[in-house]
């Protein structure tokens, strides 16, 4: 099935990051095989060095691990490092644009929380 990318990011990026959502929302499992670089490109229309970019980034994070003769498999810690990689970048990126948005809009942080707790978000 062919995967539909976004303008403007990086195909290898986005393939990185459907994988790490992939393992955030428990479909890829630990120890588990990722499809072949050729099946992969083949499944998603992009050149096999996209893929292979793709996962040796994954790898060199910690993220996958390259089995000789058997391909790449998600590692035991990849939710832990990606978790953690997700959470700087939120703390980085978002909370200070969330921070000047709840200051434009009049918004407190009780408000805020309170918003939070009514979407389930604890």
């Amino acid at each position: 099935m062919k995967q539909e990318f976004r303008e403007g990011i990086t195909i290898y990026s986005q393939i990185v990051s459907n994988i790490e959502n992939a393992i955030l929302e428990g479909e890829l499992k630990p120890e588990e095989r990722l499809s072949s670089l050729r099946e992969s490109a083949v499944e998603m229309e992009v050149n096999i060095n996209t893929i292979m970019r793709a996962y040796n980034l994954l790898e060199e994070e910690g993220i996958l691990r390259k089995k000789r003769g058997l391909g790449f498999f998600v590692s035991e810690d990849a939710l832990k490092i990606i978790q953690k990689k997700r959470r700087e970048a939120f703390y980085q990126n978002t909370v200070p644009e969330l921070s000047k948005t709840l200051e434009r809009l009049g918004i407190n942080v009780d408000d805020l929380i309170e918003a939070l707790k009514k979407e389930g978000t604890s």
